[in-house]
């Protein structure tokens, strides 16, 4: 590696460090959040079955998500109370998680009972 490159990659880490440095605590904790929500559709999108009907419903749960963070995050806005605002983003993703549960649950016996293995005359 040349001196140059060593430089430069010193160089873009202290402006990263500095970066991350100078944010707010709620500039970190909005971005928390952001990937509380994006973890979570990333999850809910491998946890359900490839139909379009699950599917769906993962969109409308993310959706539903990303509506109720952006409450808990005017929250923090307009009171800066952040152990609220964690409270708050924990609460409503494990609300998430626990819907998205019930959804696998439902539609991979729907899923898993369409495919021909399941199918009782094969055995006879």
């Amino acid at each position: 590696m040349s001196a140059s490159t060593v430089i430069a990659l010193c160089l873009l880490a202290v402006l990263t460090v500095y970066t991350y440095g100078q944010s707010s605590p709620t500039d970190l904790a909005l971005r928390w959040a952001q990937e509380e929500v994006n973890t979570f559709e990333l999850i809910a999108r491998e946890k359900l079955p490839p139909t379009n009907a699950a599917q769906s419903e993962a969109n409308d749960l993310v959706d539903s998500l990303k509506m109720a963070v952006s409450h808990c995050n005017i929250a923090l806005q307009s009171s800066g109370n952040l152990t609220q605002h964690e409270a708050c983003v924990k609460s409503v993703t494990t609300f998430a998680k626990s819907s998205l549960g019930e959804l696998a649950s439902e539609h991979w016996a729907v899923y898993g009972a369409s495919s021909g293995a399941s199918r009782i005359h094969l055995f006879w």
